[in-house]
């Protein structure tokens, strides 16, 4: 019921802001130089906050701790959408700025995040370990998805790619991890359904906002399964991929392999 109030109400919102987003020209160019309303992942938010609010009274602590990353991780995104589009790079380029005495949107958004990352793991962690793992694996998920996010579907796709193992590993789990897991996930997989088909079809760009808010809460899946295995073997794979974004184009990678050529088009017109 609670993954359907928020599927709801998320829709409601995408029917309300997409024409309001038109008419103030909050639009962007698209890849493919098309101006459509920027910053969709705004419309995650109130579905979210209904529904982990509610599991929230019900006794989900960790409800608590996915709202104050959402939120936080999208205003920072939000705050690189208004201001940071002619912005590129990842981390080393916004410690260098950083170092160098400029504080730029894309920098603002590293200490931010690094900030709710580490409050998000102190909440929840369980151990320096699992504190200083669990921070690191949402500010480099929060990256990672964040520098994948340049064609349509992309930002959603990558959030799928990284919980689905959690549909492997909770087999294994108690109970109350897998109600944890549950009560962040389910209402997230709700409002991402009602999004991804305008996403896929280039209506919204979900922009920063939304792939900063996605990668935080795949990251939070690993601090919440609290598995000192699982997280290093995560921070392995998503330090890897961030220092490979660094070098490489994921791009140009995707359009020389046939498979995940195919995988980065399903579900798009083209």
């Amino acid at each position: 019921m609670v993954a359907l109030a928020a599927s709801i109400i998320t829709k409601i919102f995408v029917m309300l802001m997409i024409p309001l987003f038109q008419r103030v020209s909050w639009v962007a160019p698209n890849y493919n130089d098309q101006l459509i309303p920027v910053s969709a992942g705004l419309m995650f938010l109130p579905g979210l906050s209904v529904a982990w609010l509610v599991l929230l009274v019900a006794g989900y602590r960790q409800v608590g701790t996915a709202l104050t990353l959402a939120w936080g991780f999208a205003l920072l995104g939000f705050l690189d959408d208004l201001g940071g589009q002619e912005e590129h790079g990842g981390f080393r380029r916004h410690i260098k700025n950083l170092v160098q005495g400029t504080l730029t949107t894309g920098g603002l958004k590293a200490l931010g995040g690094g900030f709710l990352a580490v409050t998000a793991a102190m909440q929840l962690g369980r151990g320096w370990l699992p504190i200083i793992l669990g921070a690191l694996n949402i500010a480099l998920s929060a990256n990672l998805v964040n520098l994948l996010d340049l064609r349509p579907g992309r930002a959603i796709k990558s959030y799928f790619l990284l919980v689905i193992p959690f549909f492997f590993i909770i087999s294994g789990v108690s109970l109350p991890i897998f109600r944890q897991l549950a009560a962040v996930g389910v209402p997230a997989l709700a409002v991402i359904m009602v999004l991804a088909p305008y996403d896929l079809q280039s209506s919204v760009m979900l922009g920063d906002t939304g792939a900063n808010l996605l990668g935080a809460l795949a990251g939070l899946h690993f601090l919440i399964l609290n598995n000192v295995a699982v997280s290093i073997l995560a921070f392995t794979v998503l330090a890897g991929l961030n220092y490979m974004a660094e070098k490489i184009s994921f791009s140009q990678i995707i359009a020389n392999s046939p498979v995940l050529t195919w995988f980065d088009r399903l579900g798009r017109p083209e």
